[in-house]
């Protein structure tokens, strides 16, 4: 595995280092590793979910399940998604309202939104 990892190094660096400068590289390269186990690893993509997305998805499962109307539960989605996304904080830093400044600064925020929002159907 060694020979394989010391290969592939050199190859990468070919264009970037002169025939002496490969030589090192190679020979530091194998004493460093000659002190080593290799293993090859194997690569899967896994998607992960933000934690409160997790939970965002949980709990709209729980409301559906609750028989809430499909129009409610795409409210709750876009409320928490923009709130989220506002606060930019992860959800364990935020629990209820204990920060009162974030919650003061995102309920003004959204005053402010719907306000506009009320004000273009009256206009």
């Amino acid at each position: 595995m060694q020979e394989k990892v010391i290969k592939e190094v050199l190859q990468r660096m070919g264009a970037e280092l002169s025939q002496e400068q490969m030589q090192s590289l190679e020979s530091v390269l194998a004493l460093t590793l000659h002190q080593y186990h290799l293993e090859e690893m194997d690569h899967e993509l896994i998607v992960s979910e933000n934690g409160w997305e997790r939970i965002l998805r949980t709990s709209l499962a729980a409301k559906r399940l609750e028989n809430c109307a499909q129009g409610t539960l795409e409210q709750y989605n876009r409320a928490i998604r923009i709130m989220m996304g506002t606060i930019q904080k992860r959800l364990q830093d935020y629990v209820g309202h204990s920060d009162p400044k974030t919650a003061t600064m995102y309920r003004n925020k959204r005053e402010a939104s719907i306000r506009a929002k009320f004000d273009r159907r009256i206009a």
